[in-house]
């Protein structure tokens, strides 16, 4: 029930729905709004604080992994951006499975990518 001009008025299933789906949308923007202040981040790397894995650190550039999955929607990637032509070959195979080659890895389309990396 809610007032309106000083009368009580019942909801209607209509109504409800459209209260229900109001708070749903408030609820996700509140869910993309807090990722994008935080930046997605949640392990604490925005302080400076490291990844510690068994005492190694990991000096690699290394752009796919778990916290880092691969990305086919968009034109992400370049060669530059990978350690060895076996990280940019997967990367490809994975997204040319899906859309092709994306990111434009295979330049004389013979299916071997970044040639040039080690």
């Amino acid at each position: 029930m809610f007032i309106r001009n000083g009368k009580t008025k019942k909801m209607t299933p209509s109504n409800k729905t459209l209260y229900l789906i109001l708070g749903i949308l408030i609820v996700i923007i509140l869910i993309v709004a807090g990722y994008l202040f935080l930046g997605g981040k949640g392990n604490g790397e925005e302080n400076g604080e490291a990844d510690e894995t068994n005492g190694e650190e990991d000096n690699s550039n290394s752009i796919i992994g778990p916290e880092s999955p691969i990305v086919c929607v968009i034109d992400m990637y370049n060669c530059d951006d990978f350690d060895s032509q076996e990280e940019a070959q997967l990367v490809h195979d994975v997204c040319f499975s899906q859309r092709g080659d994306v990111h434009g890895l295979d330049n004389d389309g013979d299916g071997v990518v970044c040639e040039s990396l080690p």
